[in-house]
């Protein structure tokens, strides 16, 4: 073991109801969470799954101050970890990020 921490493996499903598993378990308190369940739901239409926290606070809380943005998009981002169960899920590298996120949609 080389002490790296892996990524969880996350999909998200956005046609119909938004449906997220992370390491094969589906994920119910998502919902719970509005601001969280954006997030992912951006993150998992991003190029690369990725991208920086001011496209994200602009795109989500553009009617917002930066800083009442920002504040949101940090709160939204505890509300998914925790309701993903999984530190990795959502991670700020430079940017925002999902955790080695695919999308499936149902037909």
């Amino acid at each position: 073991m080389d002490g790296r921490v892996r990524a969880p493996e996350v999909h998200v499903q956005l046609l119909g109801a938004l449906r997220v598993t992370v390491n094969g378990e589906q994920v119910t308190a998502l919902a719970q969470h509005r601001r969280a369940a954006e997030l992912v739901k951006l993150l998992a239409l991003a190029r690369q799954r990725r991208m920086h926290r001011n496209q994200v606070a602009e795109a989500l809380w553009g009617h917002l101050g930066p800083e009442a943005a920002v504040a949101n998009l940090h709160k939204a981002a505890s509300y998914a970890r925790t309701s993903l169960g999984a530190k990795g899920a959502v991670v700020l590298r430079g940017g925002w990020e999902i955790g080695r996120a695919s999308c499936r949609e149902r037909v």
